[in-house]
């Protein structure tokens, strides 16, 4: 007797069904149309002379001429683009390019600059009340709905949280969280509210101003800033040069160790303290940085009179064992010169602080109107500024 196999079960599985060359033409097809309908037309030095032009009389004219101001500009780029490409006529798609590019700019140069001062000033209710009384509580649940989302942060978690732990409130809280709303718009919240409230603001609120400044001139910024919080002075930088050197890298971390060997962070800080007051040394010496490594102290052994004792500084670069919180020579022998400097200031009159502020911009631009020769040799006066080298 004869077996004859079925054909189900002679039948190959079949993989993933390879594309033909027409479909793959087809594909790239749309790719480089796609492509081209995505990019944009790039204005070039007359073109932004025209635009500049009209951004001018633009401004001042009434409503009715505005569109025949900006179609003529318009025009005017697209008969340039003819010219300088040799062709009978522009085609539609590049026309229509050329008439985003102009609007785009002469909107951005040309609209009003509000964005900024409405950051923050958003007035409250009793949601946000809530809110600002039960931050804990709500952050808490945000994360018991992070932990069951589908990914590790998804998105609106907090909003949602807050809108749970809103809507089981009685109608009677409700009322009383509005009332505070009212006092909070009329006298404005309380202090530890307010300062909550500029932490979140202040870098917004400078992202709005130096994009917009960035866009009507052509400005860049790298800003000291400071502002005081519950915890007291906060200082530092904020940095808007990204993309300025076309690397993507913003001025703050391509020049990293020049701003540190600077002495601008000393600088701003001395003057920070000498206004808002010098903070106690348990509260983290006053000011908290937002950038750059922090200028700290060591441990110095005394004399009987109180005055620092020097390690053998020869030993230590011999032997190389530095302790964990130093990544390098360097900084070690800055560290120590600071903190054997910062002793004799404050043993040398009157301070205000537990820890002296040393005014470091004056003693490197006038060293002997502090420290002399004897003490400090002409030859090592460079050392203050960077004692490895």
């Amino acid at each position: 007797m004869s077996v004859t196999k079925s054909s189900a079960a002679a039948t190959k599985p079949q993989g993933r069904k390879k594309k033909s060359s027409g479909e793959g033409r087809a594909r790239a097809n749309w790719l480089s149309r796609w492509k081209k309908l995505n990019s944009k037309y790039r204005l070039t030095e007359s073109d932004v002379k025209i635009c500049d032009d009209v951004r001018r009389q633009v401004k001042g004219a009434p409503l009715p001429q505005r569109t025949r101001l900006l179609s003529t500009a318009i025009t005017e780029i697209i008969e340039g683009y003819r010219v300088q490409h040799n062709l009978e006529e522009v085609d539609a798609f590049m026309q229509e390019r050329i008439d985003k590019a102009v609007r785009k700019w002469v909107r951005e140069k040309t609209r009003s600059r509000v964005r900024a001062a409405k950051i923050g000033t958003k007035s409250y209710n009793a949601r946000r009340v809530f809110y600002q009384q039960n931050k804990d509580k709500v952050k808490k649940r945000a994360t018991e709905l992070q932990k069951e989302g589908d990914g590790p942060w998804p998105i609106g978690t907090t909003a949602k949280a807050l809108t749970e732990l809103y809507t089981t409130l009685p109608k009677e809280e409700v009322e009383k969280l509005q009332t505070i709303a009212n006092e909070w718009n009329t006298m404005g919240p309380g202090e530890e509210v307010h300062l909550d409230t500029a932490i979140k603001a202040i870098p917004k609120r400078s992202l709005a101003f130096f994009e917009d400044c960035r866009k009507q001139y052509g400005a860049v910024f790298f800003v000291l800033y400071a502002h005081k919080t519950s915890k007291g002075v906060q200082a530092g930088m904020m940095d808007y040069t990204r993309n300025m050197a076309g690397d993507g890298r913003s001025f703050s971390s391509k020049m990293k160790a020049e701003i540190a060997d600077s002495g601008v962070q000393e600088i701003w800080e001395e003057y920070v303290n000498a206004n808002w007051g010098v903070m106690e040394a348990e509260e983290e010496a006053g000011v908290r940085r937002r950038m750059g490594k922090s200028r700290k102290t060591m441990h110095l052994p005394v004399n009987e009179w109180g005055e620092p004792i020097l390690p053998d500084v020869d030993l230590v670069a011999e032997s190389g064992e530095l302790p964990a919180e130093f990544s390098g020579l360097r900084e070690y022998l800055q560290t120590m010169l600071r903190t054997f400097l910062s002793m004799h200031w404050g043993l040398a009159g009157p301070v205000t602080s537990k820890e002296p502020t040393v005014p470091w911009s004056d003693i490197i631009k006038e060293p002997r109107q502090y420290i002399r020769s004897k003490y400090l040799p002409d030859n090592l006066v460079g050392f203050l500024k960077d004692p490895s080298k």
